[in-house]
């Protein structure tokens, strides 16, 4: 079988990965079962558990102020709960999804690159709950960007944080920078750490 992979430093990660963890129940019935795997892409709860806790949490943390969510998709859980839950306060909110340059199925972009450094994000595939009406921009990072911004988290804030966070923060940056108000809210969060790196 083939795959496409996402190549980093931890390792590569097949994108097939979700769909190779089932297994036909008679397999399982005749097997020793030692280890668990939960279906997480396409399982709601992990969106409602952000639209319930995440969103309120970021939009708290906020002062009740928010003009954009920033965030990588890997299985669309933090992304569409928290969505979800800010559009609820701020229909205006301005909600980007992150995704490596060249790899872009969510902008309904061919994927050209499927290797990439941000791990757990971008499998070349559009999750299987994703709600479209909730991206009102998909942001392109690359690689040299996303370890450029792991650096300055590193060094500037203390923080050992992963490629996907740094390519949250990075593209919060760009967004910041283009033209929105001097005061304006950028959410987003460092769903990561550096431990694997």
């Amino acid at each position: 079988m083939e795959s496409s992979f996402a190549k980093g430093p931890g390792g590569e990660v097949a994108s097939r990965e979700m769909a190779s963890r089932e297994v036909a129940p008679a397999e399982l019935a005749s097997t020793e079962v030692t280890a668990a795997a939960t279906e997480v892409a396409a399982a709601h709860e992990g969106v409602l558990a952000h639209e319930t806790t995440t969103g309120p949490e970021i939009w708290t943390q906020a002062g009740g102020k928010g003009d954009a969510w920033v965030a990588a998709v890997g299985s669309g859980a933090t992304f569409i709960g928290v969505a979800t839950a800010l559009r609820w306060r701020n229909p205006r909110i301005l909600c980007a999804a992150v995704e490596p340059a060249g790899c872009q199925p969510l902008a309904g972009l061919i994927v050209e690159k499927t290797r990439h450094l941000l791990q757990g994000t971008s499998y070349g595939s559009v999750p299987p709950h994703w709600d479209a009406s909730l991206m009102d921009v998909s942001l392109p990072v690359d690689d040299d960007e996303v370890e450029h911004w792991r650096q300055v988290v590193a060094t500037r804030e203390g923080l050992h944080v992963g490629y996907s966070a740094a390519a949250n923060v990075c593209a919060a940056y760009g967004l910041l920078r283009s033209g929105l108000p001097v005061d304006a809210v950028v959410a987003t969060v460092l769903c990561d750490t550096g431990l694997k790196h």
